[in-house]
């Protein structure tokens, strides 16, 4: 006797997260490269982030049309549908993770290299550049590839990983289960470092207490990606279930594209700061300017505390168009090391190479 009701079906709610998830993600970068045009500059975080997009948009259309087609029911109700379609399923749940492996370590390649930007011309910090170019470049290109590879060649030949009618050699489940479990676990790592990172070299510079808790707090964002990486990770084991893999990939496919989006939100909005210093100042064109004495920014720059358009009205041309991050000290009190410190976040932070 045939049970009643609707076969139970999370692919609606999961096209829906995609694709508010996807859209935002496209204003957000879109928001950055505005930002970055208003400067006139362009460095290779951001077609790094861009290129996290460009997989989103892969990660995003391939679980679509894996859903419509019923991939996100069990697989006992996928397999009644035919062979033919249990295979294009099953094929897209594949090529899927893949995208989203290459799409999550691309976000985490534009971070570093964001940070790299900052400490590009700065005397020291050698450590610190030695760990964003090993750890969070080359270990991460490295894994994200090995792991997109493994997705696609469990099997000789391939096409008998997603089509059980053709007979051929494949390694055990569990081997990809725990390798993706591994480079999870690695990115978690990863996600945690670079939202660490950025407060050991701003708490080290002489500025304001507020301001280093401004800097560091905008960074440390990316630790709601380090959250989604590992709540991810612990149901990565779910690979190895390949007797209900659609029902079981669900968690994946939702924390996975919550990382994705959190990647890309968090990766920019240190960019952003020219694009929010143009809305204000289209907001206050009415008004007179007033002293403000935080992080109102008067130029196109980043991330900036003044206190008035007139208090600044001395300073030259060259060094209003310098001062993109706003880190205004007293001289008086820094070493030369510290002054080229000081350029090098703001330039970072503008985007200059």
């Amino acid at each position: 006797m045939e049970a009643d009701g609707p076969v139970p079906d999370r692919g609606p709610q999961l096209i829906v997260l995609l694709w508010v998830m996807t859209g935002l993600s496209t204003f957000t970068v879109l928001l950055r490269f505005t930002s970055r045009g208003l400067r006139g500059t362009f460095g290779w975080d951001d077609y790094m982030m861009l290129f996290t997009l460009v997989c989103f948009y892969g990660w995003t259309i391939c679980i679509t049309m894996l859903s419509l087609k019923g991939g996100q029911r069990h697989m006992e109700d996928v397999i009644p549908l035919g062979p033919d379609l249990v295979a294009q399923v099953n094929l897209l749940n594949w090529t899927g993770q893949v995208f989203g492996i290459l799409g999550l370590g691309a976000g985490k390649i534009s971070i570093a290299a964001l940070l790299l930007g900052i400490l590009s011309k700065t005397p020291g910090w050698r450590g610190h550049k030695l760990f964003l170019w090993i750890v969070c470049i080359i270990l991460v290109v490295l894994t994200s590839i090995a792991c997109a590879s493994l997705s696609l060649s469990q099997c000789n030949p391939p096409a008998a990983l997603w089509d059980s009618r053709i007979e051929g050699d494949c390694i055990d489940p569990q081997i990809m289960a725990d390798y993706g479990t591994f480079t999870g676990s690695f990115n978690t790592f990863a996600d945690a470092s670079l939202s660490l990172v950025p407060s050991s070299i701003f708490f080290r510079l002489q500025m304001q207490a507020l301001e280093r808790v401004q800097l560091s707090t905008i960074f440390a964002l990316n630790i709601l990606t380090t959250i989604c990486s590992a709540v991810k990770t612990s149901y990565l084991r779910q690979l190895a279930n390949r007797s209900d893999f659609t029902w079981g990939t669900y968690n994946i496919f939702t924390w996975n594209t919550g990382e994705l989006f959190v990647i890309i939100f968090c990766g920019t909005v240190p960019t952003l700061k020219p694009v929010l210093d143009m809305v204000l100042r289209w907001i206050s064109r009415p008004t007179t300017a007033k002293d403000t004495g935080s992080w109102s920014g008067t130029g196109t720059g980043g991330w900036r505390a003044s206190s008035s358009r007139r208090e600044h009205s001395h300073k030259s041309r060259e060094e209003e168009d310098t001062d993109t991050v706003g880190i205004l000290l007293s001289e008086q009190q820094m070493g030369r090391d510290d002054q080229a410190r000081q350029l090098s976040v703001r330039s970072g932070l503008s985007g200059r190479s």
